[in-house]
């Protein structure tokens, strides 16, 4: 994958930047638990998955993948080589979703936009640039924006049980 911010890094210093941007998104009190789990799945392959329960019923589905791509001073460095970002609000429906290139259809990283407050349930799909894909930090500010510009009318949803 392209770009300096999706290239191979340690897995240690992966795991320590995503352990930094969680503590800030619960230090600011948006997110309420980083339920992720990282799963050795042999061959080379790591699965990061689970969901980032946030503020008012939203929370972020996580499925990335990461690649080992070397090594270096006996540390393995990994890349993710695909990912999908689903914000949800739970009981409702997305509000968006971020996903790398595959097979079956978008064969480019892409994002589909849904207008969930307003009962968008079809939503749009735009192409992401091959360099620019967010990061899993940009995807929980980019939620926590959407979640501030929209508080009082997501404040009103009744929740669900």
């Amino acid at each position: 994958m392209s770009g300096a911010k999706h290239g191979p890094n340690r897995l240690s210093k992966y795991l320590d930047i995503h352990n930094t941007v969680m503590q800030q998104f619960i230090d600011e009190g948006f997110v309420l638990a980083d339920e992720l789990i990282l799963s050795d799945l042999g061959d080379g392959q790591f699965l990061l998955e689970g969901c980032i329960r946030c503020q008012a019923q939203l929370r972020i589905d996580v499925s990335k993948r990461l690649s080992i791509a070397g090594h270096r001073n006996g540390e393995l460095l990994v890349q993710t080589t695909g990912y999908s970002y689903s914000a949800i609000l739970g009981g409702h429906g997305s509000v968006f979703r971020y996903d790398s290139p595959h097979a079956d259809h978008n064969q480019y990283h892409h994002v589909h936009r849904y207008g969930i407050l307003d009962g968008d349930v079809h939503g749009i799909v735009s192409p992401v640039p091959t360099d620019d894909w967010p990061t899993l930090g940009q995807v929980m500010r980019e939620l926590s924006d959407w979640y501030h510009a929209n508080i009082t009318r997501v404040r009103a949803i009744p929740p669900v049980s």
